[in-house]
């Protein structure tokens, strides 16, 4: 008897061992479809099959986002709030999960919980941007850009650092046409982020009629070198290549070191522009590059002088020819070009 309860006992182990060895198999081959289904554009499908996943285990983080994203691209977030709730009840918190319930909780206009969840989050990246930054583009992404100020104000008390989140201020500015503060935010941002002036690029070329002169007359009263980089770029891209142009030629003593890099980024707009008016700002563009890269001047003579021709300049293309005439460091075959 005792020898037949000890092989029961074994057996008894042996499955218990089994399924807690299938149990993540099942779910992993589970999460998989879900992604597939997603993969595929059957958000609908793959919305069952996560909630699927997330009846086992509500917390799976993995499971948690591809929800969102199902819904989120069904227009349907905010019916993920019975999930969410699950997920927090399972008494297991983190980063993600906090970032999730932000974007959530706001798209159901649930701003208490949105608060509590920001409260929280605070707790665990008491220093950290990422809370007032997860909440104000959540509230962008709903329209309402009052709660969106209200979280990059809480930002800045809370950090003591008046210039938190310049870049997500910046477009909050720009969407709502403040455009000296727009302005002011983005210089601030790009000081401390370069990258960003691509996006503040970006989102102030999109501004319309009136706007755009009181755009280029707050980045000309910073005097800022960055500021002239952006102001050149939008000129172009507002229809005007040769006030780009010259824009940049009149910052250039300013510019210092970064001359060069700002003429690229003006002859980067002008690429595939056709017009007379885009040919003599490439060609302007290429001459000034020309005199502030000596290993490469002739090659940027030599194509400033096809741009000047093409534009119908033709006093200026011989002035062109005659540069690379004169400049020792011409290559045969750029003089033959010539």
């Amino acid at each position: 008897m005792a020898r037949r309860l000890g092989a029961g006992a074994v057996l008894v182990a042996a499955l218990l061992v089994g399924r807690a060895v299938a149990l993540p198999a099942q779910q992993e081959a589970s999460s998989q479809r879900a992604f597939d289904l997603e993969r595929r554009g059957s958000y609908q499908a793959a919305a069952d099959a996560y909630r699927a996943v997330l009846g086992t285990k509500p917390n799976d983080l993995g499971a948690l986002l591809g929800l969102e994203r199902s819904l989120q691209a069904l227009g349907k977030l905010a019916d993920m709030t019975g999930a969410l709730g699950k997920a927090f009840a399972s008494g297991e918190r983190s980063v993600g999960l906090y970032s999730l319930a932000v974007r959530v909780w706001t798209a159901a206009r649930m701003e208490d919980s949105v608060k509590a969840a920001i409260e929280q989050w605070i707790v665990l990246e008491p220093n950290s941007e990422a809370p007032y930054q997860e909440w104000g583009a959540a509230a962008l992404a709903i329209g309402d850009k009052e709660q969106a100020q209200a979280a990059y104000t809480m930002a800045r008390l809370r950090l003591k650092n008046p210039q938190a989140l310049a870049g997500d201020v910046a477009q909050l500015a720009t969407i709502d046409g403040n455009y000296a503060d727009a302005v002011r935010e983005w210089l601030v941002a790009v000081a401390k982020t370069p990258s960003y002036r691509s996006a503040a690029v970006s989102l102030l070329a999109q501004v319309r009629g009136e706007g755009r002169p009181a755009v280029l007359r707050y980045l000309g009263e910073a005097g800022q070198p960055v500021a002239e980089r952006i102001a050149a770029v939008l000129t172009v891209r507002w229809g005007d290549p040769v006030g780009g142009a010259r824009r940049i030629e009149r910052a250039l003593p300013v510019l210092g070191s970064g001359a060069v890099e700002a003429l690229q980024d003006v002859l980067e707009e002008l690429r595939g522009l056709t017009t007379k008016d885009g040919y003599l700002a490439r060609g302007i563009s290429l001459e000034l590059l020309g005199g502030r890269a000596q290993l490469q001047a002739s090659r940027f003579w030599l194509e400033a002088a096809q741009a000047y021709a093409e534009a119908g300049e033709q006093p200026s293309a011989r002035r062109m020819l005659a540069k690379l005439a004169g400049d020792p460091n011409s290559s045969p075959r750029i003089a033959a070009s010539a």
